[in-house]
């Protein structure tokens, strides 16, 4: 039996994309071994310099430093005019190139992790042949309504809630909108032994029995990282200190400076670049200070750690933050001071840190690759079905009977 194709699209805005495009891929393989063929592409890979700028670089710089001029643009895309342009705007650049992608793959399936590829998507077209399933992961606890505009697609949403306002209030049937956790790589839901823990510790070079407070926020570091590790070191907290700056060269050198500063607390700081396995990095952290977005905080919680963030985006991450407060599994605090006491009672108050870790366990996270390959899969065999029902449906059965005169 021939394998089924899929095609992944994402946009590398934000590490999220990325990383659920990838472990869907990862959870076909994993979970149904030589049923599927999964290509995973960055639309803007071999587009023009102005559009990975504008959707990679440029998102990350406003999200990251001008958060109320990013919250605009994001709130003013909310209205037709608007949304409709940036839909226009991404076909006109990157349809032609997907299209060539689509020829040669020929996809029983496109799926999409970011809402501005919906039109683009859509309207790819495999030739001589039956269009492809479409599926849009929803990459948002509490999405704008322009999210789910198309009714082509499947969707996978996050929460009930969404998936009642999908089925409710945007009349989608319920068969086409599937609830599931965030699917992510599957080391960040491992059950490590101390063996593991204790290589892991050793490897980045920390001492056994301290705790450890990890600071980290993507790829160009956690914004205003420097000022948190300043008001740690203030605070002489009983804890080491872990900051991934990645490409952030200026932070990495302002906090080498503050260490030597500080003098002797300069042993508890440890300065990491760019960390390739952060899972390992996590693993050993008892608190992790981090953003709002969406794919870090499932995989914050899906390895039980206790996590502050400093900022979240209002409106895209306000209900990410909403959903941490609620349930008790989070902290917020803004100002790196406020921070920094927060630490402070953490690294005091054991009974605190046991509370916030039995709510993260009554809440039972789990991979979501799980459930979202299993919906891709169920629809890709309803759709076999329906191809090997009308094969054999006998040829001319439905022709009008012709008579010789």
């Amino acid at each position: 039996m021939s394998k089924a194709r899929v095609l992944i699209l994402y946009i590398r805005a934000g590490h999220g994309h990325y990383g659920i495009a990838n472990a869907i891929a990862d959870g076909l393989h994993q979970r149904y071994p030589g049923e599927f063929e999964c290509r995973v592409e960055d639309v803007f890979l071999k587009s023009d310099a102005t559009f990975q700028r504008m959707f990679q670089e440029f998102y990350s710089f406003l999200s990251n430093y001008f958060p109320p001029v990013y919250s605009f643009g994001y709130y003013c895309s909310a209205f037709p005019p608007f949304h409709d342009f940036l839909l226009w705007l991404i076909k006109w650049r990157t349809k032609k190139r997907l299209q060539r992608i689509v020829n040669r793959v020929r996809p029983d399936a496109i799926v999409i992790t970011h809402p501005v590829l919906q039109r683009v998507a859509k309207e790819l077209k495999v030739y001589s042949g039956p269009p492809p399933e479409l599926f849009h992961f929803i990459v948002d606890i509490d999405p704008l309504h322009w999210y789910f505009k198309y009714h082509q697609y499947h969707i996978i949403v996050s929460t009930p809630h969404l998936k009642d306002y999908a089925c409710t209030h945007l009349g989608f049937r319920r068969e086409r909108v599937c609830m599931s956790p965030p699917p992510l790589r599957r080391e960040f839901y491992e059950e490590y032994d101390e063996a593991a823990l204790r290589g892991f510790r050793k490897k980045f070079g920390f001492e056994e029995g301290r705790q450890i407070f990890l600071i980290f926020g993507g790829g160009n570091g956690l914004p205003k990282g420097e000022n948190i590790v300043y008001h740690l070191l203030k605070h002489r907290l009983d804890a080491d200190i872990a900051i991934v700056c990645g490409r952030n060269d200026f932070q990495r050198r302002v906090v080498e400076l503050m260490v030597t500063h500080f003098g002797d607390e300069r042993q508890k700081v440890h300065i990491f670049g760019f960390v390739e396995e952060i899972h390992e990095l996590m693993a050993i952290s008892d608190v992790i200070i981090s953003k709002a977005g969406f794919s870090s905080i499932f995989e914050i919680l899906a390895l039980k750690k206790i996590l502050i963030f400093s900022q979240f985006i209002w409106g895209q991450e306000k209900g990410n933050a909403m959903y941490l407060l609620r349930h008790g599994i989070g902290f917020y605090c803004k100002r790196p001071s406020r921070l920094a006491r927060k630490a402070e009672t953490l690294v005091r108050d054991h009974k605190l840190k046991d509370e916030v870790r039995a709510n993260i366990a009554r809440l039972k996270f789990a991979n979501g690759a799980r459930e979202t390959v299993g919906f891709i899969r169920s629809v890709l065999d309803e759709r076999l079905n329906r191809k090997e029902h009308e094969s054999d449906i006998e040829p001319g059965r439905d022709r009008p009977e012709t008579f010789s005169t």
